[in-house]
């Protein structure tokens, strides 16, 4: 059984979703797929997907996709989002502390450079 939801609010070109599944394939073990479709229409293929009408926003996504989740973790990722080898297999083990609530990953932009250094809450 999966560790992990990921829950992707899906609004945009198709493109990015293409993009954002083929990494999250590529590079991601042990998870389960909640892609919530923000009124697109496009074609996606995810353990679960949820269909809105139009779209609703990201934050109504996301908590969309957050009720559908089975796991005791969830992870949002935006669509245009892609992601690296060992990115969630490095994130999961920081819960077996059980003051950690939050874990944010490293970004960074295409040219290499950091969005943001990552996160831990307690």
């Amino acid at each position: 059984m999966a560790r992990c939801s990921i829950v992707i609010p899906v609004f945009g070109p198709e493109h990015y979703l293409t993009q954002c599944l083929k990494s999250i394939r590529n590079n991601t073990i042990d998870y389960k797929l909640i892609l919530v479709d923000n009124g697109t229409g496009h074609d996606m293929t995810g353990d679960v997907v949820i269909r809105n009408p139009e779209n609703l926003g990201c934050t109504q996504a996301k908590s969309q996709g957050a009720d559908a989740a089975t796991t005791d973790l969830i992870c949002f990722l935006d669509v245009d989002t892609e992601v690296q080898p060992g990115w969630l297999a490095e994130m999961l083990p920081i819960f077996d502390d059980p003051q950690v609530a939050m874990v944010g990953p490293r970004l960074s932009y295409l040219d290499g450079s950091i969005q943001c250094a990552g996160v831990r809450t307690y």
